[in-house]
C-alpha cells in the first residue's frame, strides 16, 4: 500500500496540469451533484415549508386543447369547490404584478391575489394578529377571465 501511494505522489509530481484537471473536475461534479439534490430537497422532497402535510397538496389547473393551462376564472373556482367533492377544501391564487411606492417613484413587484380560505386550508396560523377572512375575500372582477390555479388538499390528508 505504500508503494502504490508512493507511486501516485510521483506520477501526479511527474503531470501537474493533469492533476489540476482532475482536482477541478471532481470539484465540480460534486458541487453539481450536491446543487442538484438540495435542489430536489428543498422542491421536491419538501415543497411547502410551515405547510403540514404538504404533500397532500394537489394543483388542479385546466389544460387547453393547445397544451397550455390558461388558469381557472374565479366564477369557475366557485364552481368547482362547490361542485367537487373529492377534496375537502379547495383554496385559488394566482400571481400578478404590483407598483409599489411613492408617486412617482414606484417599483414593480410581484404578489398573489388568493381565495379567502388560502390561510385556512393550508392550515397555517398567523405570528400576529389575523389573516383575512372567507368573509372578506372579494373578487375585483367576477368576469370569467383567468384567475389562476386551485389547490386542494387529498381527503386522507385532511
Amino acid at each position: 500500500m505504500g508503494r502504490d501511494l508512493r507511486h501516485a505522489c510521483r506520477a501526479i509530481a511527474k503531470m501537474p496540469v493533469l492533476a489540476a484537471v482532475v482536482i477541478v473536475s471532481l470539484g465540480v461534479g460534486i458541487g453539481a451533484n450536491t446543487t442538484v439534490f438540495s435542489w430536489l430537497q428543498a422542491v421536491v422532497l419538501r415543497p411547502l415549508p410551515g405547510v403540514p402535510d404538504a404533500g397532500g397538496l394537489h394543483l388542479v389547473e385546466p389544460r387547453a386543447e393547445t397544451g397550455s393551462y390558461p388558469g381557472v376564472s374565479w366564477l369557475e373556482y366557485h364552481d368547482l369547490r362547490e361542485r367537487l367533492r373529492s377534496f375537502p377544501d379547495l383554496l385559488a391564487f394566482r400571481m400578478a404584478p404590483f407598483n409599489i411606492g411613492e408617486t412617482g417613484r414606484t417599483q414593480r413587484t410581484f404578489g398573489l391575489l388568493i381565495s379567502g380560505n388560502y390561510f385556512s386550508a393550508l392550515a397555517l396560523r398567523p405570528a400576529f394578529g389575523r389573516f383575512v377572512r372567507a368573509d372578506e375575500a372579494v373578487p375585483r372582477r367576477s368576469s370569467g377571465r383567468p384567475s389562476g390555479s386551485t389547490t386542494g388538499r387529498s381527503p386522507s390528508s385532511a
